[in-house]
């Protein structure tokens, strides 16, 4: 009869002293290469290019390109590592894994990332190798057991020497992207920052808005009626059409107006003042027709490229002609003591190029390295079609002052487009038209 007491008396002892359960292995996945690099543009560029990623801004971490679950981030070089390169990528990135999973920590690397570490892009040297953890904390608990401390920390990240390795343990930042930049809407991250290709604050992804943005201009006539002596400006919410009341500021200026003739000869770049009613613009057009193209970012909207059709007073040719005839011209320009240079690197099967252009002293032939930050860029370059309803504005990669400008540009389709670059040196805007024919499939 005593024997269902022990038991009983048993089992009470084993639920207040449970068996010890296994630890739990902490686990990583393989997160990003870091390379070193004084172009953050042309690095990224080339890495968007060749693995047809997305720019990203990771907070903490820095600008890069995202392929899939990984990314390829870079930083300028610091003195005792700059220009280092030792082993193959994918050997690296399987020295780092070993070394982690003989201190007790799981390790995964997608096929994805795996095909991307094999051909790492470009010439820059990689710095070290990185992998994201849900739980960095535990990580660290668990390499301190194995007498290992980390060399240096960040507010993200901890870094371990596994050998003559660098390992980054980094909090998982799989965080959805909310800002973007409105001059380079493909450059993304989940946080306010800058961009790293034209320095502007990332601006909210707005959600999608259904229609189009409308633009109302009115022409001021000139005197004695013989074109036009200003332009007003309305500019109305596509579901509302109320005008809208808030814009974000783009390069430094709320507004920026292009001004095209319809015989792509006369070329305009303007930033009309802010009114109670809209926008209002000083400006002395002759007899003609014209396209007005508005480049903003609404408040709660996407960035816009918004164009009307308009024609000043005493023009008497046809007011809605073709298409002028429109060759290709890479010839090199002279203005204003410069000569300017295009050379167009298309990619092949889209409608895609990297427009370089080198500057050089009209007289000596030197290089021009002393142009000045117009409007937040180093440059401005106004895009369009021959028959005015497609346009571009885009701008340098990078922040240099010259001789070269590299102008990556996804144009909307095959064909010969008209192309004007303007950059700023000694306190002068200049202007220079070049026309480009982009193939396609």
């Amino acid at each position: 009869m005593r024997l269902p007491a022990l038991a009983l008396a048993a089992a009470l002892a084993l639920s207040q002293n449970p068996a010890p359960s296994v630890p739990r292995v902490p686990s990583v996945r393989f997160h990003h290469l870091h390379f070193h690099t004084d172009d953050f543009a042309e690095a990224l560029t080339a890495a968007a290019g060749t693995y047809g990623g997305t720019r990203a801004l990771l907070e903490g971490l820095g600008p890069g390109v995202r392929v899939g679950d990984m990314y390829l981030l870079f930083e300028r070089p610091t003195d005792e590592r700059a220009g280092e390169r030792r082993a193959a990528t994918a050997v690296r990135v399987d020295a780092a894994a070993a070394w982690l999973r003989t201190h007790g920590i799981d390790v995964a690397v997608s096929d994805a990332a795996r095909r991307v570490i094999t051909s790492p892009p470009g010439e820059a040297p990689l710095d070290h190798v990185a992998f994201a953890a849900d739980d960095v904390a535990a990580v660290e608990r668990t390499l301190r057991t194995g007498n290992v401390e980390p060399v240096r920390r960040t507010t993200s990240s901890v870094f371990y020497r596994a050998g003559d390795e660098i390992v980054e343990i980094t909090a998982e930042t799989d965080r959805p992207d909310t800002f973007w930049c409105p001059m380079h809407p493909n450059v993304r991250a989940p946080g306010a920052t800058k961009c790293p290709i034209c320095a502007m604050d990332l601006v909210p992804i707005a959600p999608p808005r259904a229609g189009e943005y409308r633009l109302d201009v009115d022409v001021q006539p000139a005197a004695k009626g013989r074109g036009a002596a200003g332009l007003t400006l309305r500019i109305r919410d596509p579901d509302t059409r109320r005008d809208v009341a808030m814009f974000a500021e783009a390069h430094q200026r709320l507004l920026h107006l292009f001004i095209i003739g319809r015989d792509l000869e006369y070329f305009a770049h303007e930033h009309p003042e802010r009114t109670a009613r809209g926008f209002a613009l000083a400006t002395a057009l002759p007899p003609g027709a014209y396209m007005v193209i508005a480049d903003f970012v609404p408040g709660g909207g996407y960035p816009q490229m918004v164009h009307r059709a308009i024609v000043t007073p005493g023009y008497a040719a046809p007011a809605f002609a073709g298409a002028p005839a429109l060759d290709e011209d890479l010839s090199e320009k002279v203005r204003e003591g410069m000569r300017i240079q295009l050379r167009v690197e298309a990619s092949i099967g889209k409608p895609e190029a990297v427009l370089r252009f080198r500057l050089a002293d009209a007289d000596t032939g030197a290089a021009i390295t002393d142009l000045q930050p117009y409007l937040g860029a180093s440059g401005h370059v106004l895009i369009v079609s021959p028959d005015l309803t497609d346009s571009v504005h885009a701008h340098p990669d990078g922040s240099g002052s010259g001789p070269d400008l590299d102008v990556h540009v996804v144009f909307p389709h095959p064909g010969t487009f008209k192309l004007w670059l303007q950059v700023q040196r000694g306190g002068r805007v200049v202007s220079a038209p070049f026309a480009v024919r982009i193939g396609g499939l």
